[in-house]
């Protein structure tokens, strides 16, 4: 079947009922393309979240969602929404507008200009603006890079930020290596990575970081510890 939008925005949420409607305003202010499609997936808010979403639904017609029940994983929630879409791009972003939806376009086009397979959005090449925000404290970008210089160590990465949440790749590609994945935890940009068998063209692109204005971070050591897993499950295959 012909992919009907040349890009399909995937949306995990969770308890994001005041992001959900800023979100869809400011993709669909600085998105300059007509064919692309914006996918909530929810992973079982407790707050307003789906109301919101199916009011955005009904205001923009170029939103869609899928309501998932009993399984709050970020990279499970990515992949029925990747099985959703329709399109030859795929982007993950946050829905809590830290992640800049500015770049998008600058995405699209160095993917559409070079053929890359994948375009990774980076916290750490020179000209990322990481380190001028506020919100990023120092500890947290040491802790980052640590980790990072340690999955070095254990697997061979040519990512500068390999724990970005923030990328575009093309679907065919992503849909042919879902089966080498590990499927769970919240660092899917990384288990689609390792599982190309180094057969992937790709950019990685300074990104900036914004402030998050509301709600909460899930980020905790169980995340960090899904990480681990994960890079033992494909240091073993």
């Amino acid at each position: 079947m012909a992919n009907t939008n040349k890009i399909t925005i995937i949306l995990p949420t969770l308890n994001e009922e005041k992001n959900i409607l800023n979100i869809c305003k400011k993709l669909n202010d600085l998105i300059t393309i007509k064919d692309y499609q914006i996918i909530f997936v929810d992973d079982g808010s407790t707050d307003s979240t789906r109301d919101i979403i199916i009011q955005a639904s009904r205001t923009f017609n170029n939103v869609t969602y899928l309501f998932r029940e009993n399984d709050k994983d970020i990279s499970r929630s990515f992949i029925d929404g990747v099985k959703l879409s329709n399109s030859e791009y795929i982007l993950l972003m946050d829905s809590d507008l830290q992640h800049d939806a500015s770049y998008v376009m600058k995405f699209i086009k160095y993917a559409e200009k070079h053929d890359y397979d994948f375009i990774n959005g980076s916290r750490f090449l020179q000209e990322s603006l990481i380190f001028k925000s506020t919100y990023y404290k120092i500890f947290r970008i040491m802790l980052s890079k640590i980790f990072i210089y340690f999955m070095r160590i254990l697997i061979k990465i040519d990512l500068t930020d390999p724990l970005s949440g923030f990328f575009l790749v093309k679907r065919e590609k992503l849909i042919r290596n879902i089966p080498k994945m590990y499927k769970s935890g919240w660092k899917i940009m990384l288990d689609f990575y390792l599982s190309c068998d180094n057969d992937l063209s790709f950019l990685e692109l300074p990104i900036k970081i914004n402030k998050r204005v509301e709600g909460e971070s899930k980020i905790n050591f169980k995340v960090a510890l899904g990480v681990i897993k994960m890079i033992i499950f494909h240091r073993n295959k």
